[in-house]
This record gives structure tokens, sequence and C-alpha cells, in this order.
């Protein structure tokens, strides 16, 4: 139980604290509510080719982090798909912390140029 403890409070540290370049990390409405956080609540890698794609949300997840493992994308958070023109540009190696369900929900991405990208999702959740 007690590694338990430590192991969730490393994992919520690096969730607030690990540098991020891709996007936000400002996890600010997520609170002591992760008490009982699942250190993953699912997986998946992700190719990102020239047309927009979302995520598959496993049940109960709250917190989603991506890497974008190969090439550059562009995404957004409103539901609205991006272009290799419109959107928050990520290169390969940056990192995505996206802090609710309803924005994961929205969160669309494209490749941003004619190579397809490989992206990694980890899925946090509470039980």
């Amino acid at each position: 139980m007690r590694l338990k403890s430590l192991l969730t409070s490393i994992l919520l540290v690096s969730l607030f604290l690990w540098p991020n370049p891709g996007g936000p990390q400002d996890c600010s409405g997520v609170d002591a509510k992760l008490a009982p956080i699942v250190l993953t609540a699912g997986f998946q890698t992700i190719t990102v080719a020239d047309a927009a794609v979302g995520l598959t949300i496993p049940e109960g997840a709250i917190i989603a982090v991506l890497v974008v493992e190969t090439a550059a994308i562009r995404y957004q958070v409103n539901g609205v798909d991006p272009t290799v023109d419109v959107g928050m540009l990520v290169n390969a190696a940056e990192s995505i912390t996206i802090c609710s369900p309803q924005t994961m929900a929205r969160f669309r991405m494209i490749r941003d140029t004619g190579t397809s990208a490989a992206v990694s999702v980890s899925y946090y959740g509470v039980r």
C-alpha cells in the first residue's frame, strides 16, 4: 500500500511539474479527488495521417498524456478538425497533457507534414 501511495505521489508530481513544451500542463482543475488515482487507465498508439483523428478515451479517464513520437502534428481542442495550416504545432519528442474528459473528447489532431506521426497516449483516472 505504501508503494502505491509513493507511485501515486510521483505520478502527480510528474504530471504537474514535468516540462511540457507541446501543450498546456496546467491541471489546476484537477484537485485532491485524484487521491485514488489509477496509474494507467489505458494506453494507445495512434497513427496520425492526413485526416484528423481524435482519442479513444477509456471509461473513467480524466487525464491524458500524449507523446508525439515520430513527426510533427497540429491539434485543436474545440472539436474542429485542424489542418496543416491551422492548429497548435507539436514537434516530435514533445508532449501534451489534457486535464479533463471534456477536452479529451474535443481533441483532434492531424500530421503537419507529408510524414505520418505516431502518438503514444497514456490515460489516467480514478476508481
